[in-house]
């Protein structure tokens, strides 16, 4: 979005932001009219973006979700000017739509399977898919000790997966600890999709060498001296 600026009074005008409200009531309406005549006789339609995106789901319109989704991504990224007030609340109301949207679309994609092949300090990896749309890849998020430190995608290629008839093939994926992050004592936790934990791991520092006790020799009896 091109923003157009003037100085009159130390005040800001936006001459776009008109444009913008009127395009994205347009789109909502659109889709409210849309789930209208899908759901024709249903008086108890919620027209807010959970009840839209609700029987969106229930018709199983997963392509027309990923349309929305779009569209609120590229609003939002169209709020450039943080230190504009309304452009922050509007920016608040379409990052919370997407997690709406996101939430309906990953619920329509079903279940995952995956799992963690190798967790050590030079790589995390594995494998991840969604049991009813495989050519859908399955984000990958890495935390330690609670703190997100990566996001990967799970469409490397392996060869065994496709042997396995796991889809395409396409559902490997390795993250590489950025460097000094890997520090025991470690609580490690891979997620698929935000949702599913693949892997949970305690990595425990290595024990410490313990040196051998010095030889003491035995002291002798008087006697025997």
């Amino acid at each position: 979005m091109k923003v157009f600026m003037t100085d009159l009074g130390g005040t800001r005008r936006f001459s776009s932001w008109r444009s913008i409200v009127r395009k994205e009531a347009s789109i909502v309406k659109a889709a409210e009219g849309e789930l209208a005549g899908s759901i024709a006789g249903n008086d108890t339609m919620n027209p807010g973006i959970e009840g839209i995106v609700g029987m969106y789901v229930k018709l199983g319109e997963l392509d027309t979700l990923q349309r929305m989704k779009e569209h609120r991504q590229g609003l939002l990224d169209q709020c450039v000017d943080t230190a504009n007030f309304s452009f922050d609340v509007t920016r608040s109301i379409y990052r919370s739509d997407l997690e709406v949207i996101e939430a309906g679309i990953e619920s329509l994609y079903g279940e995952i399977t995956g799992h963690v092949d190798v967790v050590n300090e030079k790589r995390i990896a594995g494998w991840a898919l969604y049991n009813q749309h495989p050519d859908k890849r399955v984000a990958i998020d890495i935390y330690f000790n609670g703190n997100l430190v990566g996001e990967v995608v799970a469409d490397e290629f392996r060869n065994d997966l496709l042997k396995l008839n796991k889809g395409d093939g396409h559902h490997a994926f390795v993250f590489v600890p950025p460097s000094g992050s890997y520090q025991p004592p470690l609580q490690i936790e891979v997620r698929a999709a935000k949702r599913k934990v693949l892997k949970a791991v305690t990595v425990e520092p290595p024990a410490a060498a313990v040196e051998p006790e010095a030889a003491v020799e035995p002291e002798m009896h008087a006697e025997a001296k």
